[in-house]
C-alpha cells in the first residue's frame, strides 16, 4: 500500500511539473512573439536589462538566524513589466530567475520547477498590470512610461501585480512541494507563504523606487547602472578571493595551533609512566558526557581542549613523584595537587575562545 501511495504522488507530481513546464513555455513563446513589436532601443535596452539582471542576480542578501533571503530577481520582472511590456518583463524574470535557480546548492533542490512558477507568475501579473491601467489591447508591447497614467495609477497596479505574482508562484510551488511531501505543512507554509512574502514586498518597494527614479533622469540613467553594477560586481569578487585566502590562513594557523596542543599534552602524557593513555580516555569520556547532557558547543569545545590539556600542569611536578610505583607520602600529594592551578596559570595567557582555564583549574574539584 505505501508503494501505491508513492507511486502515486510520483505521478501526480509528474503532471504538476509537466503543467507548469507547458505554462512557461506558452508564456516565453508569447515574450517571443511580443519583441516583434519592439523597436532596436527597445532591444537594446532589454539585451542590457538581462545582462545587468544576471550580474545581479547571482548576490543575495541572507536575513541572520532565518531562512530568509531577498534576491533581486522579482525587482527585474516588474522594471521589464513596465519599461518593456508584459513580454520584457518574461524575458527579464525569466533570465534572473535562471541566475538565482542555479545558485541553489542544497543537496535534493529543484531548480526547475520555481523557473516555470516565476515565469508563469509574472506573465499572469503582467496581464493584471496592463489591465488595472486600461490597456488591454497592449498587453506586450513597449509602453513608455509617460503613457501609463498618473503615478499613483502605476503604483496601485505594480502593487496589484506583486501580489498576484506573489500569490500565485507562491501556491504552484507550495502545492509542488506538497505533492512531494518535502516537509511539514507548518514549514512548507513559512518557506513558500511568509518568507517570499518579505522578499515580495522589498522588490515592490524598490521596483516603485526604480520608476520614479526613471521617470524623473529617462532610461538614460541605465548608463549609470550598468558601469556601477560591473564595478560593483568586480569589487565583490576581489572581497571574496580576498576572504577566502584569510580564511585559508585562519584555517592554516588554528591547525597548526591545535597540532601544538596535541603534541604537548602527548609529550606530558607520555611523561606519567604511571597513567600514560590517562588524557585521551578522559577527553572522550568527558566529550560523551557532555553531549549526554546537551551542552552548547562552547561548552563540548571547552571539554575537548580542557581534558586534553588538563594535566599540563603536572610541568610543575617532580618526575620522581609523579612516577613513584608505590603510594604517595602527605607531602607528595600536596605537591601533586598544585597541577590543577598551575595548568590553569599556564593557559591564561592563551586566551581560548570557550572556557578551558575553568575546566583545567577546577578539574578535580568534587
Amino acid at each position: 500500500m505505501r508503494n501505491l501511495a508513492d507511486n502515486a504522488n510520483k505521478t501526480e507530481t509528474s503532471i504538476i511539473w509537466y503543467v507548469m513546464l507547458g505554462a512557461a513555455v506558452l508564456s516565453v513563446a508569447f515574450a517571443g512573439f511580443s519583441l516583434i513589436s519592439f523597436s532596436v532601443t527597445g532591444i537594446i535596452v532589454l539585451v542590457i536589462s538581462i545582462f545587468v539582471s544576471v550580474l545581479l542576480t547571482r548576490y543575495t542578501a541572507a536575513i541572520p538566524n532565518t531562512r530568509l533571503i531577498l534576491s533581486t530577481k522579482n525587482i527585474f520582472a516588474f522594471w521589464g513589466i513596465i519599461w518593456l511590456g508584459t513580454g520584457g518583463g518574461i524575458l527579464l524574470g525569466a533570465s534572473a530567475s535562471l541566475t538565482r535557480a542555479f545558485k541553489c546548492r542544497n543537496v535534493g533542490c529543484d531548480r526547475t520547477f520555481p523557473i516555470f512558477a516565476d515565469i508563469t507568475a509574472t506573465c499572469v501579473a503582467g496581464f493584471f498590470f496592463y489591465v488595472a491601467l486600461g490597456y488591454t489591447s497592449a498587453l506586450s508591447g513597449k509602453l513608455a512610461i509617460g503613457s501609463l497614467g498618473t503615478p499613483a495609477g502605476v503604483v496601485a497596479a505594480v502593487m496589484l501585480a506583486g501580489l498576484v505574482h506573489f500569490l500565485l508562484s507562491s501556491l504552484l510551488n507550495y502545492i509542488y512541494s506538497r505533492s512531494k511531501n518535502d516537509a511539514p505543512v507548518s514549514r512548507l507554509v513559512a518557506d513558500r507563504f511568509v518568507f517570499p512574502a518579505v522578499d515580495e514586498a522589498v522588490s515592490l518597494l524598490a521596483t516603485i523606487a526604480l520608476y520614479f527614479i526613471f521617470v524623473q533622469f529617462g532610461i538614460e540613467f541605465g548608463l549609470v547602472v550598468v558601469p556601477l553594477a560591473i564595478i560593483g560586481d568586480v569589487a565583490y569578487k576581489i572581497h571574496r578571493s580576498r576572504l577566502a585566502q584569510k580564511t585559508r590562513q585562519i584555517s592554516e594557523a588554528s591547525r597548526i595551533h591545535l597540532a601544538t596542543v596535541e603534541a604537548l599534552a602527548t609529550a606530558i602524557d607520555a611523561r606519567d609512566q604511571v597513567g600514560i593513555g590517562h588524557v585521551r580516555r578522559t577527553q572522550i569520556y568527558a566529550i560523551g558526557i557532555g553531549e549526554l547532557l546537551n551542552l552548547s558547543e562552547s561548552e563540548i569545545n571547552a571539554l575537548r581542549t580542557g581534558a586534553l590539556l588538563h594535566d599540563i600542569g603536572k610541568l610543575a611536578v617532580p618526575d620522581h613523584i609523579l612516577n613513584k610505583p608505590g603510594r604517595l607520602t602527605r607531602a607528595e600529594l600536596e605537591k601533586t595537587k598544585i597541577h590543577a592551578s598551575v595548568g590553569a596559570s599556564i593557559l591564561e595567557k592563551v586566551g581560548f575562545p570557550d572556557p578551558v582555564v575553568p575546566t583545567v583549574k577546577y578539574h578535580h574539584e568534587c
